[in-house]
């Protein structure tokens, strides 16, 4: 049998060992865009479900930046009829000196848990995301234009 402080030892490494698991897992889970294009003029915005139905639809209009280097653009994203309750907003955004490099972003509220909805600019997929117990689903990435 071994002695105390190997027991010790022993259980340190094994909560660390979970933790940098856990870390990897939480990483990995992050929304990550492998979606190359040019956004800045995107017109509309649409959040469909795992089918491909349109839940949410918004159109692009301009918005304060926080910086005055900055364009932002927004979309309040309305329900359609099978969007029931649902809600959320997507955004364009980058800087005036860098517009190859946009971090695009959406939001929804309400959405039915665990639903897997795919943000749309154009109609080109660029973000997934998963709702959470709580309905809320959100994403975010940076694309490159090139």
């Amino acid at each position: 049998m071994k002695n105390p402080a190997q027991k010790f030892v022993m259980a340190g490494l094994l909560v660390a060992l979970t933790v940098g698991v856990v870390a990897m897992t939480h990483l990995r889970a992050q929304p990550q865009s492998t979606v190359k294009g040019d956004f800045r003029d995107a017109q509309t915005a649409e959040v469909r479900d795992a089918a491909g139905t349109v839940l949410l639809r918004g159109t692009f209009a301009p918005a304060d930046g926080d910086a005055p280097e900055e364009i932002e653009r927004l979309a309040t994203l309305q329900p359609t009829a099978e969007g029931g309750k649902m809600a959320g907003e997507a955004e364009v955004e980058y800087q005036k000196d860098a517009p190859d490099t946009q971090e695009i972003e959406f939001q929804v509220l309400s959405a039915p848990p665990g639903a897997v909805l795919t943000l749309t600019l154009d109609g080109k997929e660029v973000l997934k995301a998963t709702a959470a117990n709580d309905g809320k689903a959100e994403a975010e990435a940076l694309v490159a234009v090139k």
